[in-house]
Order: structure tokens, then sequence, then C-alpha cells
């Protein structure tokens, strides 16, 4: 099988078995910490799959608007729903702010997700993305260079990326040596 295809599979399994879950009262925190990874991990491999080059991504995704609209699209493929509690019972604020009618919370596409507090930008992070879908074994220091990023934020940012794959391991009962 294709292994697009069959991540793509398995992230509506896990779509489907973590929002079982959590409509049993379960814990919120892991059902959002899965959640979020296997989003990243659409974003991952549609990213690798789609895009040949930096410049690729660059022309597809110039400023910080156009990669919110493809996270809205990814993330509320099935409409808008509130982070905090994974209800359709929202109230838009403004063009990309949300609130969740059920705990007064505002939250936009980014909340509890691995984009969450970006300060250099999502293009940067969408970015660093590819570079490291491409081959992970690249060092933070080259990929500042190539994204003109100081290596500090790179690093943050990778360190996010890997808590998130390892959160998932951990969850999942994954164990890191069989990878």
């Amino acid at each position: 099988m294709n292994p697009l295809l069959f991540l793509l599979f398995a992230f509506a399994w896990l779509n489907d078995t973590i929002a079982d879950s959590c409509n049993k009262g379960q814990d919120y925190a892991c059902y959002y910490q899965l959640l979020n990874f296997a989003r990243y991990l659409v974003v991952y491999c549609l990213m690798l799959k789609a895009y040949r080059s930096l410049k690729d991504i660059q022309k597809d995704f110039p400023n910080d608007d156009s990669c919110l609209d493809y996270l809205e699209a990814v993330r509320w493929r099935n409409g808008i729903r509130s982070p905090f509690t994974n209800s359709v019972a929202v109230t838009r604020v403004n063009e990309r702010l949300y609130l969740c009618k059920e705990t007064k919370k505002r939250f936009s596409v980014t909340t509890n997700t691995i984009f969450a507090g970006t300060k250099s930008g999502l293009t940067n992070r969408f970015k660093i993305i590819w570079l490291l879908a491409v081959d992970p074994t690249l060092s933070t220091l080259r990929i500042a260079e190539r994204t003109g990023l100081n290596q500090k934020t790179v690093w943050n940012f990778k360190q996010k990326l890997d808590m998130a794959k390892n959160a998932n391991r951990t969850q999942t009962g994954v164990n890191n040596a069989s990878h």
C-alpha cells in the first residue's frame, strides 16, 4: 500500500478512536495530543508528496494567511470545533479568532498545536517541516541557514515536533526501538 494512503487511513482511524474516547469522558489532554500529532503527520506527508523544493513551499505559502488557510482546511475539514471541549458550539470573534461557548475561551486554528505561539511566522514553520520531511537528519544549523532563521528558533520548533512524535509513541505504546 502507498505509505501516504496508509497514513491517511491511519489518521482517519486514529481520529475516530480518539473521538470515541473523548465522548466517553476520557482525558481531553490525551485526545488533543494524539489528534495534534495525527494532524501534524498528515501535514508532514502532504507537504513531502506535493512539494519538490523550498521554492514550491514559498510559492504556495507566501504569507501566514495562506498557511492559516491551509491549516484550517486540514484541521477543520468537518467544521470548526473547540480545542477545549471538541464542541461545535463556537462563535466567530473575528476573521481568525473563535470563542468556545462552553468554556468562554478564545482559540484559533493553531491553539493546542505545534504551531501555537509561533513568533517567527507560519511560513517559516512550514519550511522547517518540509526540510525535515525531505531529510530528517538535517541539522538545525543547516535549516537555519536555508530558512534565514536563527538556530535557536529552529531548534525550539524541532523540539516541539519531536515532543509531538514522542507523545504519540508514549500514548500508543509504540517503542522507539522498533522504529
